[in-house]
């Protein structure tokens, strides 16, 4: 039944939006997660089975987006842009997907 929800509707439902006022945001956020993820585990395509992970990731970019033209944060010495980071919680998550890359 929900497989045949669209994933920017399940993402809607994640985060408890019932408009479409945000739907090009939230189409956006979805795609950078999906190439984050791809970018991350070293795929080609984007597998379904990832797709609560991309849910996951994109509600996260969605709460850390920048307000007020912030884009990074600093605690001491660290420094991190919220919109590169993906939680450990979601790398547990596509962790079995990730390829290794060997150099030679």
């Amino acid at each position: 039944m929900l497989e045949e929800i669209p994933l920017i509707e399940k993402l809607k439902i994640y985060l408890g939006i019932s408009n479409f006022m945000q739907d090009e945001l939230l189409e956006l956020l979805l795609s950078m997660a999906q190439d984050d993820i791809k970018g991350y585990c070293l795929l080609d395509t984007f597998p379904k089975s990832l797709e609560n992970a991309a849910i996951k990731l994109a509600a996260y970019y969605y709460k850390k987006r920048p307000i007020d033209g912030y884009s990074s944060q600093s605690q001491g010495s660290r420094s991190a842009s919220a919109m590169n980071e993906i939680p450990i919680e979601i790398q547990n998550m596509i962790a079995p997907y990730r390829k290794i890359r060997i150099r030679g």
